[in-house]
């Protein structure tokens, strides 16, 4: 294939997208970004593919963001109180009637032929689908790309079961099946409204079908000061946050993948996850959590992941482990007052 092609989770199929294409609905979860939302809708409404609806819920804005969603006709709105993200993406996908659902953060945009891409990419039996997202930094489009690793060639499923992870874009960068959305968000574990949804949806989605990869830029990733993401700045609340997140994905990745075979470790999962939670627990976020476990377990599976870890060198597999064993080997005062300079608390 060219553009595209099929990421094996189970059988590959090869029948051909319809001629009239499917329904495509972009939902964009907007809070507080008026500098950014006309952006984002105007990306949507200018598809060159026709089959699209555009649903934009405002969650509780109060800078002017309403009076500038009001301004487009053509559009689906939902105005309501702030509820958080999956709350919003939750309203929105109880008004979307397309067979793909994609989730555009407010502060990002599609190019203009990415819906005709993905419709002309999917496949029946498909439940994700994956694409590049350029960045801009600075008000300037980039040549970075996210992810910044190359999507799977292989067994999704073994590699989220190795690893806790694949690569895959932030929320903007993924379409997927509508039914699939829905039953993510019915029955996945701890997914409340104030979560940050994509963590759940990208590690969930290839256990009800299979996965497609366009590896080319569909949109735009924007990095800016009110980014909330670790892609825009680490600071230790972010990191407890994308830990806490991860962990229950991952149970819940867990709870739809048990057909496919038993876990063989019940905790955090991916190197650098554990080393995230290795290097954080001591700092108290009440709100980000996650159930303690043995701290010489987590270590020695952090070191096993690292060094089988394919991604990285062998030399950064091994500086990695040396930074966790030589952090924990301090005594919690020193540890404390090292990740603390490390790394700003807010944010």
């Amino acid at each position: 294939m060219t553009g595209a092609e099929m990421i094996m989770t189970r059988n590959s199929r090869s029948a051909k997208t319809s001629s009239s294409g499917p329904l495509i609905s972009v939902i964009i979860c907007n809070h507080n970004y008026e500098t950014f939302i006309g952006d984002a809708i105007r990306s949507v409404l200018e598809q060159t593919y026709t089959k699209v609806e555009c649903i934009v819920v405002d969650d509780g804005s109060t800078d002017g963001s309403r009076e500038i969603i009001s301004c487009f006709a053509n559009i689906k709105t939902i105005f309501q109180k702030n509820a958080g993200q999956s709350g919003a993406a939750r309203a929105g996908l109880g008004r979307a009637t397309g067979d793909i659902v994609l989730f555009l953060d407010s502060d990002d945009f599609l190019l203009p032929d990415a819906t005709a891409m993905i419709a002309g990419a999917w496949r029946p039996g498909v439940a994700a689908l994956l694409f590049k997202l350029r960045v801009m930094k600075d008000g300037i489009v980039t040549d970075g790309l996210l992810p910044e690793e190359p999507f799977l060639r292989d067994d999704i499923l073994k590699y989220i079961r190795a690893y806790g992870y694949y690569p895959a874009a932030p929320t903007s960068g993924n379409a997927y099946a509508a039914n699939v959305a829905r039953k993510i968000f019915a029955n996945a574990v701890e997914l409340t409204d104030r979560c940050f949804f994509d963590s759940w949806m990208i590690l969930c989605s290839p256990f009800f079908g299979d996965v497609v990869a366009v590896h080319r830029p569909l949109g735009v990733y924007r990095i800016h000061d009110a980014n909330a993401s670790m892609v825009a700045s680490r600071t230790l609340r972010r990191i407890k946050s994308q830990v806490y997140y991860i962990y229950w994905a991952q149970r819940s990745a867990a709870r739809f993948s048990s057909p496919h075979g038993p876990e063989k470790w019940s905790f955090l999962k991916g190197p650098y996850w554990l080393k995230w939670y290795i290097l954080t627990r001591d700092i108290g976020e009440p709100d980000f959590n996650i159930p303690d476990y043995s701290m010489t377990a987590c270590i020695w599976e952090c070191c096993r992941e690292f060094l089988t870890f394919p991604a990285i060198t062998m030399r950064n597999r091994l500086a990695n482990c040396l930074i966790v064993v030589g952090y924990r080997a301090l005594p919690r005062a020193a540890r404390t007052w090292i990740i603390r300079r490390l790394y700003r608390i807010d944010g």
